[in-house]
């Protein structure tokens, strides 16, 4: 297998711009990661040092070797790192509590999240489950962060204060707390290669969108399945990434995982029907319910699906709903809530 470094450019057929650049090797060696790259985030999942099979690379060695090496790691990636910069670790809190001086040696301590996930493995019964993995925030510099492009959608979107939030100052959400619940990557998903560890994209994700912009340089110093490589590729960001087991390098990032203008999928909440504003008028709940129901009577599946949100399939169960009600002889109840906010999916 070709253990020679692999890049990226875009677009195809130049060399003028560099989205992607991977190396067999470790990040320690400066002839693998430069010093200077400028690199703004460092975000990796390291092995373990559990025993996993990692091919030729060891996930077995003495402690103090263990922890040599990922000093050495974490000091190279200083030195790559653009003069304001973040790093994410995602290990054992316990383990982080061994290299603790190591690991800050030179990086600053900014956050600790804790990424908890629902399992069905690792059961004790002399403890309960370890169903949970600890991210290690260090920033170098004063580095920015955008916390507004990631959040919680609004879960009562239809309160008055909520309400002026969305339509009048166009917020989305609210910020996340550092617990943060993302399923573990399946075995059945497409996404799922065949390895021992592998981060879910939604965790890299929001990572990736809160501390980095358009072009930025995001680098893995253990790529693994080059899942944070690919992310940050697929959110426009330019990709660095090295890994010493040569099995992985079938797993590097080509240009089609390059996507120069980017989607972001974020919580969408109809403004074009703000029913606070009849409220505000002085219509009444009961009012407002009553003209949502004449709508539903009224307008055709294909013209309810007009509302943002709605589309086709939900108008026409809607319609079914309604006309059972109607049909039974019963009060036809049909209110704001079915103009719900949706979460926007779209790609």
């Amino acid at each position: 297998m070709d253990r020679e470094p692999s890049f990226v450019y875009y677009p195809a057929g130049t060399e003028d711009n560099l989205v992607g650049e991977f190396h067999f090797g470790s990040a320690s060696d400066e002839e693998v990661l430069t010093p200077g790259k400028g690199i703004k985030l460092f975000l990796t999942d390291p092995p373990y040092n559990l025993g996993f099979d990692y091919g030729e690379v060891s996930d077995n060695q003495p402690e103090e070797d263990y922890h040599q090496m990922m000093e050495d790691v974490v000091d190279a990636c200083y030195e790559a790192a653009d003069d304001d910069a973040h790093m994410f670790l995602i290990h054992y809190p316990q383990d982080f509590a061994k290299m603790w001086p190591r690991l800050t040696k030179k990086w600053k301590f900014h956050q600790w999240i804790t990424w908890a996930y629902p399992a069905n493995f690792g059961h004790s019964s002399k403890k309960w489950t370890n169903a949970s993995r600890t991210i290690l925030w260090l920033v170098k510099g004063d580095p920015e962060f955008y916390g507004d492009r990631v959040v919680q959608p609004y879960k009562n979107p239809w309160d008055r204060r909520i309400k002026k939030l969305i339509h009048e100052e166009g917020k989305i959400g609210t910020p996340l707390y550092n617990w943060w619940q993302v399923n573990l990557c399946k075995n059945v998903s497409k996404d799922k290669k065949e390895y021992s560890n592998q981060i879910p994209e939604e965790l890299l994700e929001r990572i990736v969108l809160s501390t980095t912009n358009l072009g930025d340089l995001v680098a893995d110093p253990f790529s693994g399945t080059f899942s944070t490589s690919r992310t940050a590729m697929r959110l426009g960001r330019r990709a660095w990434g090295c890994d010493l087991n040569p099995d992985v390098i079938k797993w590097r990032p080509t240009l089609t995982d390059y996507d120069s203008e980017p989607k972001i999928d974020q919580p969408k909440y109809d403004k074009e029907y703000p029913f606070y504003k009849f409220e505000e008028a002085g219509l009444t709940i009961e009012q407002i319910h009553k003209i949502s129901a004449h709508l539903l009577e009224t307008l055709s599946p294909e013209e309810i699906a007009k509302a943002p949100g709605i589309g086709i399939a939900k108008a026409k169960k809607m319609k079914e709903a309604l006309q059972g009600k109607a049909d039974k002889g019963g009060t036809i109840q049909v209110g704001i809530s079915s103009f719900s906010p949706t979460e926007n999916t779209d790609k």
